[in-house]
């Protein structure tokens, strides 16, 4: 068993390695959110910005519905489709009828959303250079791969 105790807060408070993640977790979504505001992207969340991004990349393989978003978000039906009328009230996407099932509707990222999600990858590059900064590439590898170890802990 490892010591538990990673670093202080302060002289009275321990901080383990979860406290440790969610401060870290804070500081890059708030990074993120100036970063979005500062170049005109202010109306776009991360879980928008994570849902364009997903639409983008999933659209290309076959027609996109709103329950695919919802699976891989793993959120409930009502929140994806909210995200969806975000994203279309925002310009960044389009519905329509599918040709296959006419019941389900279909998700096409316009010409804006195609812009604003290279401008994200832009902005999220410039946020995880400056998140490891001072550290060597070696260091970087051990890292995204301890993360990836944590991650797998959590999840089993």
């Amino acid at each position: 068993m490892i010591e538990k105790v990673t670093r202080m807060k302060d002289e009275h408070q321990p901080m383990y390695i979860g406290g440790l993640l969610r401060e870290l977790t804070i500081a890059v979504h708030r990074n993120i959110g100036v970063e979005l505001s500062e170049h005109e992207l202010g109306d776009m969340k991360g879980p928008q910005s994570m849902a364009l991004g997903y639409i983008i990349h999933a659209s290309t393989k076959d027609e996109l519905y709103v329950k695919d978003l919802e699976k891989y978000m793993k959120i409930r039906k009502s929140t994806a489709s909210e995200l969806v009328s975000r994203l279309e009230k925002n310009g960044y996407v389009r519905t329509e009828k599918s040709q296959k099932d006419g019941r389900l509707k279909r998700l096409i990222v316009t010409e804006e959303g195609h812009e604003a999600h290279d401008r994200i990858l832009y902005l999220l590059q410039e946020v995880d250079d400056r998140l490891v900064a001072g550290l060597s590439q070696e260091e970087v590898d051990t890292f995204v791969r301890i993360l990836n170890k944590l991650i797998q802990n959590m999840q089993s």
